[in-house]
């Protein structure tokens, strides 16, 4: 019953996610549309919460948003899910403290694979279509308006909902898990 009550939780924040990140893109100006809502709000989450199923309500809110994009399908899946789930690995093993630096070089981080993944996942469906991919400078300025306002929000909401002292973690302190205390 509890599992069952935690994907239930799971699938109602991955739609309200859903319907926050269409609000934003639609109804915002030309640099707020930029946010990236979804990451943002699961990279929050994950600074606040240091829990794995924040991957889950990545995948959820991906897969949806696939529904809503002309993207070939799994582009956006695969690059949402596969950057947030590095983004955990990172910050289990090599940011462990909830301090503003580290949360904005995850975020950083986070964005940077994401948009790497989409791209080259972009690229290899546009070239197995038999088309040719143009990189222009709109795109990466784009990229670069994305990753800004993202990871400023990501700071900011952590600023705000996180613990007020940095701490490490007793059983993760370690790069490769040696020394742990388990």
């Amino acid at each position: 019953m509890r599992f069952f009550l935690r994907m239930l939780g799971v699938l109602f924040l991955s739609i309200c996610l859903v319907i926050a990140h269409i609000a934003v893109a639609s109804s915002f100006g030309t640099p707020w549309n930029a946010i990236n809502s979804i990451m943002g709000v699961c990279l929050s989450i994950l600074v606040r919460e240091e829990k794995g199923w924040v991957v889950w309500v990545s995948f959820v809110c991906h897969a949806l948003i696939e529904l809503y994009t002309k993207t070939p399908f799994g582009v956006l899946l695969l690059a949402g899910t596969c950057s947030l789930l590095f983004g955990y690995w990172i910050y289990s093993y090599i940011f462990t403290n909830q301090t503003w630096y580290s949360t904005l070089a995850l975020s950083g981080i986070v964005m940077v694979m994401y948009r790497v993944l989409y791209t080259g996942s972009i690229v290899v469906a546009t070239f197995a279509a038999g088309e040719t991919f143009v990189f222009s400078t709109t795109i990466l300025l784009t990229y670069v308006t994305e990753l800004v306002f993202t990871t400023v929000m990501v700071l900011f909401t952590s600023l705000v909902f996180t613990k007020r002292t940095p701490r490490v973690s007793k059983d993760r302190y370690s790069v490769f898990g040696y020394g742990s205390s388990r």
